[in-house]
């Protein structure tokens, strides 16, 4: 099957498509948001584009023939004016419409996602707007503890020992110590003339006022921890690196969430994965 090259204009961006594959998907394929509250039925008539160059088939129905109707209309007026002839209008319903040759699309301001809000805490005016990206306090605790040898006519277990250790040092207790790292306490724990320097990673609970005891490991933490919390919104998508250890953020970055191009809504959404040939994978593909 034939690939074609669009051409969207002025984004000056280009993607191949199959006949198969509307603009409305193209535009999608080329991070090009378009509004389509209808996901993709031709109903709403706002994904209008302008074929600048190229051969199109346009599926019939009454929106986009009453579109063309009224296009015509108006260029029919206008030519009269210039005195020049009838001609067909170059609008589309880029949802309704197939490519026959390579095209050239002009997508007008009005058919752009461009009038939303992207909240992020870049900047201290919007930091209250989105607490969900405030910056965190650290829930993820490296602890440093230099452990006596450990004997085995000790009166205490392993577990014991280091908890002994890490509350003689911090105040703190775990409620809670995770099976990988009472694993990782014979390996680090062993026998021998010397005191021992291990790293100790305490975490916050869920929903619990309390510490859990996650991982241990030996030595120093030399590397840093990073992770990355994104908010996956309806209309859009906003992502915070942060510094786990430090409970630091590095940055938050937000954009629209392309799926709008496939209904305004989750269940037009879900509706459009399901009435479409490979609906789902261009959801997937929008994020």
């Amino acid at each position: 099957m034939p690939l074609f090259k669009i051409l969207f204009l002025p984004d000056k961006k280009q993607v191949f498509i199959s006949e198969k594959e509307n603009l409305l998907q193209a535009a999608g394929a080329a991070k090009i948001p378009l509004k389509a509250s209808c996901a993709g039925a031709g109903v709403c008539r706002t994904c209008q584009v302008k074929v600048k160059k190229g051969t199109v088939r346009i599926e019939p129905g009454e929106h986009q023939d009453a579109l063309i109707k009224q296009h015509d209309k108006d260029k029919e007026k206008d030519n009269e004016k210039l005195g020049l002839n009838k001609a067909t209008t170059p609008y589309v319903l880029a949802c309704q419409t197939f490519p026959l040759s390579d095209l050239t699309i002009e997508i007008p301001e009005a058919a752009r996602l461009t009038n939303l809000q992207i909240l992020t805490c870049d900047s201290a005016e919007n930091f209250k707007a989105c607490p969900l990206l405030a910056s965190p306090s650290p829930h993820y605790y490296p602890v440093y503890l230099s452990l006596p040898p450990f004997s085995l006519t000790a009166a205490k277990d392993k577990l014991s020992h280091l908890l002994a250790a890490l509350k003689q040092k911090t105040g703190l207790v775990p409620t809670r110590v995770s099976l990988k790292a009472i694993q990782s306490l014979a390996k680090v724990l062993r026998l021998n003339d010397q005191d021992r320097d291990i790293t100790v990673f305490l975490t916050e609970d869920i929903g619990y006022p309390a510490l859990s005891c996650e991982e241990i490991i030996s030595g120093r933490l030399k590397e840093k921890y990073y992770g990355l919390a994104v908010d996956l919104g309806t209309t859009t998508v906003v992502a915070e690196l942060l510094e786990l250890t430090e409970g630091v953020s590095l940055g938050a970055k937000g954009t629209y969430n392309q799926q709008l191009s496939y209904g305004e809504d989750v269940i037009s959404r879900l509706v459009y994965a399901q009435e479409n040939e490979n609906g789902l994978l261009y959801l997937q593909k929008a994020i």
